[in-house]
């Protein structure tokens, strides 16, 4: 995807600021090549386009506890009705 006409160029200020990192981090992820930037007469530039596809590329979707298998699940939540349905008949249950 390259930038447009209408693409919001932004500083390297700019992109540290909406990543909540420091400039150097910033210019550290453009020299490893992981952001795309352009350099305008003196100063570089981040395309919108351009930090809103690395924040994309680089989102880690949580993972599922390793404890918590189909089947433990299935015990969980069966234990958590028997939990639920005592409290309400008001017995005793051990855990």
């Amino acid at each position: 995807m390259t930038p447009t006409a209408t693409t919001k160029m932004l500083t390297i200020e700019e992109v540290a600021e909406r990543l909540h990192i420091c400039k150097r981090q910033v210019e550290q992820l453009i020299a490893d090549k992981l952001l795309q930037s352009c350099i305008i007469g003196k100063r570089r530039r981040v395309s919108e386009e351009a930090l809103a596809r690395f924040v994309l590329e680089h989102t880690v979707k949580p993972r599922r506890p390793d404890w918590l298998t189909p089947n433990v699940e299935g015990e969980l939540v069966q234990k958590l009705r028997e939990i639920v349905l005592a409290v309400s008949a008001e017995q005793k249950v051990t855990v």
